[in-house]
């Protein structure tokens, strides 16, 4: 039975005097419930926890709240939602490792200039919970499994239509290089007398150098800061083409890549440090793996001891001798490669979960990994080899792919939720 309706009928049950000894166990205080959703409840405290972040969100960003009612019918609908399609992944054995639940996590801070351990900080200044956050973006991760996985084979982006992205005013636009670039500038204007002039360039020289050592860093700098008597300063000077970027920084530029710093630069105002921060559209080298897998997935009828029992003995039969290929056609249950003998083709780093990337990582060339676990099941993976590889047009076909996917799955997306409503049961209260 669903844990939080379990809890709400045991509750019920306390009153009337007919409660069991687990009941006793999983005893929690009374919650009201907002609605009933198939096997499952949304409660009033899940509600009032979402309307609590959604408001502080707009207080954050500034924005103006929507009126009341339309906030509260709309929170009630995406907890609906959410309820709906965690019970689908608990029916289908989705599961969201620890690993990659922490990596996604360390990500989150990432983004936002903080580690962990500053994030778990930062919300409890805020009385808010770590956990709470965590068991939060689990249920987002697997909500986005279950929507990849009913919606992927309902998604078709044709080579045509790439290719008309690719020649269109947006696309071109889009596969445009561009660098987005900063600066840490002494200002300085000339003329100076020479010693004057070199004391400043030393000066920049010595910053540079401990922004590379990560003795310092670019936002040490905001603000203004005053160094041998020299105004220090940075400054963002946004993503521009090549035709855009200040001549004197220009050769810099086009010969460096993302982390670079230049050394010091004079222009008529004074002494630079330019910082290359990102690149888009530029030609691309990536390390690429070939590999090919056999997957045993987990069910409701199929338990994790049965599946590495299946998985264990065809790693068996391959050690005996037995043909990768046949075997993945025949027992592989990923439908994306089980008919082409478990071949994944090239792969970029980061394409696949962390296990599969971690796995791949200590296999040599025709070696066969030992049965591994992700969140899709047990594996058996061989690497078939890797190489260094010009992505740049293949990237280009990749981002417009995307691009196209991406529109097409927001659409179908919003038919496939608006149908799983139409077919559950739910009562709001």
């Amino acid at each position: 039975m669903h844990k939080k309706l379990k809890t709400l009928l045991c509750t019920a049950f306390l009153g009337a005097g007919l409660v069991s000894l687990q009941c006793h166990a999983d005893y929690e205080p009374m919650d009201k419930i907002l609605a009933i959703v198939d096997n499952g409840v949304v409660t009033q405290s899940e509600f009032d926890q979402k309307i609590t972040v959604i408001r502080k969100n707009f207080e954050m960003s500034g924005q103006p709240e929507p009126p009341e009612a339309q906030l509260h019918q709309q929170v009630l609908d995406r907890l609906i939602l959410d309820e709906l399609q965690l019970q689908m992944a608990q029916r289908a054995g989705v599961h969201i490792s620890e690993d990659r639940l922490t990596q996604t996590m360390a990500n989150i801070a990432e983004r936002n200039g903080t580690t962990l351990q500053g994030m778990v900080t930062d919300l409890e200044a805020r009385g808010e919970s770590f956990s709470d956050m965590r068991e939060q973006v689990r249920n987002e991760l697997t909500i986005q499994q279950v929507q990849q996985g009913n919606l992927r084979s309902r998604i078709q982006v044709t080579e045509k239509e790439v290719r008309e992205y690719l020649s269109s005013i947006e696309g071109k636009d889009r596969m445009t290089t561009r660098y987005k670039i900063s600066h840490v500038m002494l200002s300085l204007p000339q003329p100076q007398p020479a010693e004057v002039d070199a004391k400043a360039e030393k000066t920049l020289a010595n910053i540079a150098q401990s922004l590379r050592n990560g003795l310092s860093t670019f936002t040490d700098y905001t603000g203004g800061k005053t160094i041998n008597g020299f105004q220090i300063s940075n400054g963002d000077l946004g993503l521009r083409t090549e035709e855009d970027i200040p001549s004197m920084f220009r050769d810099m530029v086009m010969n460096g890549d993302k982390g670079d710093f230049s050394a010091p630069i004079r222009s008529g105002g004074g002494w630079h440090i330019v910082v290359i921060d990102e690149v888009t559209g530029k030609a691309q080298m990536v390390h690429q793996n070939h590999a090919r897998h056999i997957l045993i997935k987990l069910s409701e009828v199929r338990t994790d001891r049965q599946a590495k029992r299946a998985i264990d003995d065809i790693h068996n039969r391959l050690q005996q001798g037995g043909d990768f290929t046949l075997l993945a056609k025949e027992y592989s249950e990923d439908p994306g490669s089980a008919m082409q003998g478990g071949d994944l083709g090239w792969s970029m780093p980061g394409q696949f979960v962390p296990e599969f990337e971690e796995t791949l990582a200590r296999l040599k060339d025709n070696e066969i990994s030992q049965p591994f676990k992700s969140e899709f099941g047990w594996h058996i993976m061989e690497k078939m080899g890797e190489r260094v590889h010009n992505m740049t047009e293949e990237s280009r076909q990749n981002q417009a792919y995307q691009t196209l996917y991406e529109r097409k799955f927001a659409q179908e997306l919003d038919n496939w939720l608006l149908k799983i409503r139409d077919e559950a049961f739910v009562e709001v209260k």
